[in-house]
């Protein structure tokens, strides 16, 4: 097998793999939009223009603390309480 049909064929695999976890990725999307038990369950994507760790925690720490406005808003206080912990020890760590 000549190196350019070898890589034909790499490429070949590697758009197969892609394809496939696309797929992966689109029914794990749709199993938890719609499971009324996840309703609460992240699913995030990491753009593509985030690079650092810093910005990483930082858009991390804005999901957690608008979830945390949002169980204080529905009164949900022990899962209120469970997200100002996790932002507490996320700050503490890392700031």
């Amino acid at each position: 097998m000549t190196e350019q049909e070898l890589n034909k064929l790499a490429d070949l695999v590697v758009r197969k793999l892609i394809k496939r976890q696309e797929h992966y990725d689109k029914k794990f999307v749709d199993m938890v939009m719609n499971n009324p038990e996840l309703e609460d369950a992240e699913v995030g994507f990491m753009p593509k223009h985030i690079k650092s760790n810093e910005e990483i925690i930082a858009l991390h720490l804005d999901r957690l603390e608008n979830l945390l406005e949002k169980y204080v808003r529905e009164e949900k206080y022990e899962d209120a309480e469970r997200i100002k912990k996790e932002i507490n020890r996320i700050k503490d760590r890392y700031e």
